[in-house]
């Protein structure tokens, strides 16, 4: 987890200078990063196995388990243990043969684990994110970029952290959404994970992404992952978040054009057949406006064709 926070995968010679003083790059093709193994443990109801460094190891057979307390302890004999590099070893606490009292104290996602009443280790739960992103550090191994904003730091049972997570780079941070009354961020989406922080109402947050859809009282809503102007991150229900985003301007249509109307010239008047007027000859009025003539039965019909 140190290396993690640190974001330096040569920090792992603080811990294992094995690596850096015995690697040889002459005799393997790939870089020391690819081999190096974090010291491990593994209990069961029967036996302890301790491995360090990958050369040294021990194992344990163990007598009876007892719980008091919520702490777990039992008698514990070394059966084997291989050195191959003695300036590097634990080895000082446990000789072949030798008995020890082993005591396991869960806390939270610590576990504390201790020989003969002194603290020898404490172990850490992990999950896949952090071992994801410990692979990106250390071995490349996934060819993606590493991302400790993605990594839920391990709490003890009162929610304090052993190894606080590292500062957050803001420059980047652009506000999308203010919260409306306090809200409580959470390592995961939903209402039983763990309070990252709390924001007050009117605090600045930017929205990384949705996660799983819920529904808390009466509003269903998906979860989102947000980074807080106070530097946490974490996940939040949205019942208590407004956009900051400023309301699209209407959009403004021109009024067409206005074209000033052209008067339309008078009709042209009609002669008037009056007593007070003169008759048209009935040539000059066909020729005027055109006709059609037809003689049925002797009697002369008009249709009056009006030019265009």
């Amino acid at each position: 987890m140190d290396v993690l926070r640190s974001g330096d995968r040569e920090r792992l010679f603080d811990f294992e200078p094995f690596w850096r003083d015995y690697y040889d790059g002459q005799v393997n093709d790939w870089p020391w990063y690819n081999i190096a193994f974090v010291n491990g443990m593994r209990f069961s109801n029967v036996f302890v196995y301790i491995e360090e460094l990958k050369e040294n190891s021990y194992w344990f057979i163990n007598g009876r388990v007892e719980e008091e307390g919520g702490v777990y302890s039992f008698y514990s004999t070394c059966t084997e243990k291989i050195i191959s590099f003695e300036e590097y070893h634990i080895g000082g606490h446990f000789s072949e043969g030798e008995t020890v009292r082993f005591s396991l104290q869960p806390d939270g996602d610590f576990l504390d684990v201790f020989v003969d009443g002194a603290i020898l280790f404490t172990l850490v739960k992990l999950d896949n994110e952090i071992g994801r992103q410990f692979d990106n550090l250390v071995s490349e191994r996934w060819n993606e970029p590493f991302d400790l904003s993605r990594i839920v730091w391990p709490r003890r049972a009162d929610g304090t952290m052993d190894i606080l997570p590292p500062s957050i780079d803001m420059s980047g941070f652009e506000t999308s959404h203010a919260t409306t009354a306090r809200l409580r961020i959470r390592d995961n989406p939903a209402t039983d994970s763990p309070i990252v922080t709390t924001l007050d109402a009117g605090a600045q947050v930017q929205v990384l992404e949705t996660g799983p859809v819920a529904t808390i009282g009466e509003v269903t809503a998906p979860w989102v992952r947000l980074l807080a102007v106070n530097g946490f991150t974490g996940w939040a229900f949205p019942g208590f978040l407004e956009s900051t985003a400023a309301p699209a301007e209407p959009e403004i249509h021109e009024p067409p054009e206005t074209v000033a109307a052209t008067p339309a010239e008078p009709p042209a008047p009609v002669p008037q057949n009056d007593a007070a007027s003169t008759p048209m000859p009935l040539w000059s009025l066909l020729a005027i406006v055109g006709a059609a003539v037809v003689v049925v039965g002797g009697a002369v019909l008009f249709a009056i064709r009006r030019k265009v």
